[in-house]
């Protein structure tokens, strides 16, 4: 099972095994990606020119002239080209997206593998989207850009005797994902659940004996919980196969990754994983993917709900990406959930219905101390997290042209009320990559969050690299890739 930085991280060592032995790029400038390259020994140092002083250190300036030297066919005249064009270079550090910026020769004519080199001198917190260009442009966008989570195609791989297992991850909800789809598939009064843990092993085994008679679905959430209960899970679905089962029954299961598991179970089951998603942007398309269009139609205050579902579908968002930040975001991980809004949603909707005047207060209490405040443990965080409810959820975001801070970009104005699709077709129209101040972070966490991915991403390489490649080491290719 892969997990998003799992997929990349193959998708690049597919990519750089394939140039490697394609002769496309030497083993060796892998080898400085993943390192760096040797440090110098303090008498061979050289001081950065005069003319890119204060733009660069010695120490950049040192691995650039390294570089060079050790891989002269593809970066011959680099350091000189720097040196003669200190504003391209100025602009090229302050970008906010370096790929896009065209550099002097020879770095205006590299491919997107060489172009990583230098990348990792001069903008280590761009590592992360340089591979994924570098992967998209040799093996094709489908390996960088995730497939929509799809659980009627899940379904229609298994059967009744092979389970379909959820691999947890934080800030994923299969179970509430799991009840949208028995409802569409007008299953839900079939669909029965447990969540494991102590005692509850002789609970679910009733229950999985009910199911394979009737033609249930059963859920049994946490399996991970059970570790002494695995062995006879186990026993059970390998009689799947021997006994006589209904055609109707499924079995789902959920659990975090754990050796426990047993691996006849995994090698007889589907593995799905649904992560959320990466983004702003994605995170409030997913919330409506998952809200149908006669849910916005509220029969008193259809506009007030529409504008305030948009509010919480953000806010939600927002605390989500914030864990990307690490200790910046938030001081410990939470793992939000879709239930979370879902139930938010759920209490907007009884209580426009049950008030004539909309109760901001009583809305926000309810967010903030109990559906997703019950989650928090840290008092700073919990002190975060209402500051941010406070900004975003409320009369405020009822107005037309509302902007969560007067320091988010307007980009992010929230729209008037709109129709279901429309509402999707906005989103859709939203900035792929977010900046911190919608988050309420300075500009600099963004950098230190990526810096942060970039080195993870290199460092896991680097640990998965064997002893001994034996890899071919090639002339270097083209460096046009």
């Amino acid at each position: 099972m892969l997990f998003r930085s799992h997929k990349l991280i193959f998708a690049f060592l597919l990519t750089a095994r394939i140039l490697v032995g394609g002769e496309k790029a030497q083993a060796s400038q892998y080898k400085y990606l993943l390192t760096g390259g040797a440090t110098l020994a303090l008498g061979d140092a050289l001081s950065c020119p005069e003319a890119l002083r204060g733009h660069l250190t010695d120490s950049m300036w040192n691995q650039l002239v390294q570089l060079e030297k050790m891989f002269v066919d593809v970066y011959d005249g680099l350091c000189e080209s720097l040196e003669k064009n200190p504003a391209r270079v100025q602009a090229y550090l302050e970008a906010e997206n370096p790929l896009q910026v065209s550099m002097p020769a020879p770095l205006h004519n590299l491919g997107p593998f060489h172009a990583l080199l230098p990348l990792r001198v001069l903008r280590s917190d761009f590592i992360g989207e340089g591979v994924r260009a570098c992967v998209a442009h040799y093996l094709g966008k489908r390996f960088v850009e995730p497939p929509a989570f799809d659980l009627l195609a899940t379904f229609a791989g298994a059967s009744a005797t092979t389970p379909i297992i959820f691999v947890l991850s934080a800030g994923a909800d299969p179970g509430s994902e799991l009840l949208r789809f028995a409802d569409q598939m007008r299953f839900s009064r079939k669909l029965t659940s447990v969540s494991l843990g102590q005692g509850q092993g002789p609970v679910a085994e009733r229950m999985l004996r009910e199911g394979m008679g009737r033609g249930l679905w059963v859920l049994l959430q946490n399996c991970h919980l059970a570790v002494s209960w695995l062995p006879k899970l186990e026993a059970m679905v390998e009689s799947l196969g021997t006994e006589d089962v209904h055609e109707d029954f499924r079995l789902w299961l959920t659990s975090m990754p754990t050796p426990q598991f047993p691996v006849t179970t995994l090698q007889n089951s589907l593995k799905v994983t649904n992560e959320p998603p990466r983004g702003l942007r994605a995170n409030l398309a997913r919330s409506y993917a998952g809200i149908r269009a006669e849910t916005m139609d509220h029969p008193t205050k259809r506009n007030e709900f529409k504008q305030l579902l948009y509010a919480l579908c953000f806010f939600h968002g927002v605390v989500l990406e914030r864990r990307s930040f690490g200790a910046l975001g938030w001081n410990i991980a939470y793992d939000f959930t879709q239930g979370d809004l879902d139930v938010c949603i759920r209490q907007l909707n009884m209580f426009l219905s049950m008030y004539e005047e909309i109760p901001f207060e009583m809305l926000r209490y309810l967010a903030g101390e109990i559906n997703y405040g019950g989650r928090v443990t840290d008092d700073w965080d919990r002190r975060s997290l209402k500051c941010i409810l406070a900004r975003i959820y409320g009369p405020k975001s009822m107005q037309k042209g509302f902007l969560p801070s007067e320091n988010v970009p307007a980009a992010y104005l929230f729209p008037a009320p709109l129709a279901h699709v429309e509402y999707l077709q906005y989103i859709g129209q939203l900035p792929l990559s977010d900046s911190s101040e919608i988050f309420g972070l300075p500009a600099n966490a963004t950098i230190k969050s990526a810096q942060d991915e970039g080195n993870a991403l290199l460092a896991v390489l680097l640990k998965i690299q064997p002893s001994d490649p034996g890899s071919k080491q090639g002339s270097g290719g083209d460096s046009t890739g």
